[in-house]
Parts: structure tokens; C-alpha cells; sequence
């Protein structure tokens, strides 16, 4: 079985160096407080801009500025050090962290992933044409991934190991989402780890699918998304945080009724085509995070040596 460290031994000690920093403070004008969010720029985290331009934040009395982060790594060291009040992250990555003891706590449910294969938010995606039609074919292989340790490469590495493919063998490059295609384009890797939105510009383009991520992986409705904060934070400030989750809880609600309000968003602030937008899969939006679906997660993690330990991820849930 491979074995992952869950992070590299100079991130940990910037992130122990940076809990060291003082938290992220609220600025609060009459009834308004302003806390800023540092936005990880995939589907599932695009019910805050629903709740942004729907005014549910405005309606419970905040002022969110939106700061998108397409390093999804430096999320964690930036919530930490005080550059956001609220950071958005996969499951996997913020579980790594927690792990090394980084003061951080999830505070709300992003999204959840869904129960069919053609409706899977991620991929495991080949050039057109392609040798390489299944997933043992990708052994031998380089293979992009947003991020080492990141929810892709975690999901990517259960599905093989599942599998009982020469995982070792694999060679797993880090590089942003919207570099992918290119590289897919010009050989420069093998195969792609890709998720929505990027994804269907990928399989519109240049890409073949040749397997789902997450459907396989994690059972349906787990949630592989959240929005975290540090511990501090959440305790000096509670009544923040339980405004945000009522605004994200109720752009989720509209979501659910009516998913075109997240397609047009994806439009607005993702630069795509209507098109495009209308076409791509979304995940599940879900209020309530799934704690089996997390231990499940948190399991496969330590049996494939992304974590060390069994983790009671309740533990890191905030009440």
C-alpha cells in the first residue's frame, strides 16, 4: 500500500509557525460586521456567492468580501494567520490539518457528493484519443493534481488502491485547475484530476473520462466540502458564525429548489458560457454535514497514509 505524508514537513511547520499569529478580526459598523472569506474557486463552494448576490448575508447583518484562492494549500495558513475570517476547503485537506493540530474548526456544510456516476462533480480524465482507456492503464503514469494531499489526489489514490493498481508507480504533479488543460493538450502529463467547473471545459475540449472520482470512492452525500474558521475566532465570535450558516443554509435551500440561481453564478464569477455553465454537473447542497460519509473518508485516508491516526472528525465539527 503507498503511503502519503498528509503534509510536507515545511507546510507544517509555516502553519505552526502562523498559529502562533493573531486571529482574523471582525469589523462591525452599527448592525453590520464585514468578515472576509477566502474562496476555494469550485462549484461547491459557489452557494456563497448564491447567498452573496441573493442577500441573505446582507439580511442577517454581514458584509462579506469575497477573495478567491486558487491555491487551495494556502487557504488554511491564511485563515490561520488572520488574512481571512473564514477559509472554504475539501474534507481531506482540512482533516490533514487538523491532525497536525492546527486550531481550525469546521463551522458549516459546502457541499456533498452525489450518488451517480455521469453526475460525479470530478474525473479521471485522459486525452482524446488516448492509450489509455482504463485506470490500470494509468500506472506508469504522470497525473495532475490541484494539489498534493488535496481532495482529488486523496479520492484518486483510494479509487486505485480499491482497485489493487500499482499506485507507487503513479507520479502525481501538483498544478492549479486551470492549468490542466493545457498540459493534458500538450503532453505535458498523462491524465487529469479535474472537478467542476473545469472539468466540462476539459471534457469539451481536449478530454475523455475514463472513470468518476468520488461516486466510487465515498458513500453519496458525504460531505467533501466545508467552511472552516479557527477555533479562536469561533469562540470570541459566535453570533458571526451562526450568521454565516444561516445565509449559506439558505442559499443552499434555493439551490435545491431551483439550481439555475448556481448556474448563473458559475457564469457571473466562473467566466464561462452560459452554455458551459447550464451543462456541468453540480454537486449535492446539503445544510447538515454527513459524519459517516466523514468517517468513511477519514478511514480511507489513514489506511492509503494520508493521515497517521484514527480521527474523531466530531471532534472538529463545531455544535
Amino acid at each position: 500500500m503507498r503511503k502519503v505524508a498528509a503534509l510536507t514537513a515545511a507546510s507544517l511547520a509555516t502553519l505552526l509557525v502562523l498559529t502562533g499569529c493573531a486571529p482574523a478580526q471582525s469589523e462591525s459598523t452599527g448592525e453590520v460586521t464585514s468578515i472576509t472569506v477566502g474562496l476555494i474557486p469550485v462549484a461547491e463552494m459557489y452557494n456563497t456567492y448564491v447567498a452573496k448576490d441573493q442577500g441573505f448575508f446582507k439580511e442577517v447583518g454581514l458584509d462579506v468580501k469575497v477573495e478567491v484562492v486558487s491555491n487551495a494549500a494556502a487557504v488554511v495558513p491564511s485563515v490561520v494567520s488572520g488574512q481571512y475570517n473564514i477559509g472554504s476547503a475539501a474534507t481531506p485537506p482540512f482533516f490533514s490539518a487538523v491532525e497536525k493540530g492546527i486550531p481550525i474548526v469546521a463551522i458549516a456544510n459546502a457541499a456533498n457528493t452525489t450518488s451517480k456516476a455521469d453526475k460525479d462533480t470530478g474525473a479521471f480524465v485522459v486525452k482524446k484519443n488516448s492509450s489509455i482507456k482504463t485506470l490500470k492503464d494509468l500506472e506508469g503514469k504522470t497525473i495532475a493534481v490541484n494539489g498534493l494531499s488535496s481532495l482529488p489526489h486523496v479520492a484518486a489514490v483510494a479509487r486505485l488502491t480499491d482497485q489493487k493498481l500499482n499506485v507507487a508507480s503513479m507520479k502525481f504533479v501538483a498544478m492549479p485547475f486551470p492549468d490542466m488543460q493545457a498540459a493534458l493538450d500538450q503532453g505535458r502529463v498523462d491524465a487529469v484530476l479535474t472537478v467542476e467547473p473545469f472539468m466540462s471545459q476539459v471534457l469539451a475540449s481536449v478530454g475523455t473520462a475514463i472513470s468518476p472520482l468520488y461516486v466510487d470512492v465515498y458513500p453519496a452525500g458525504t460531505t467533501h466540502t466545508l467552511y472552516f474558521a479557527t477555533s479562536q475566532y469561533a469562540s470570541v465570535n459566535p453570533q458571526v458564525i451562526e450568521k454565516f450558516r444561516k445565509a449559506i443554509a439558505k442559499a443552499n435551500d434555493l439551490i435545491a429548489k431551483d439550481e439555475k440561481i448556481v448556474r448563473a453564478a458559475l457564469v457571473k464569477y466562473g467566466n464561462m458560457s452560459e452554455q458551459v455553465a447550464n451543462s456541468i454537473n453540480l454537486p449535492v447542497y446539503l445544510n447538515a454535514f454527513q459524519i459517516e460519509g466523514m468517517k468513511v473518508m477519514a478511514q480511507k485516508m489513514k489506511q492509503t497514509g494520508f493521515l497517521t491516526k484514527d480521527l474523531d472528525v466530531t471532534q472538529y465539527i463545531l455544535k
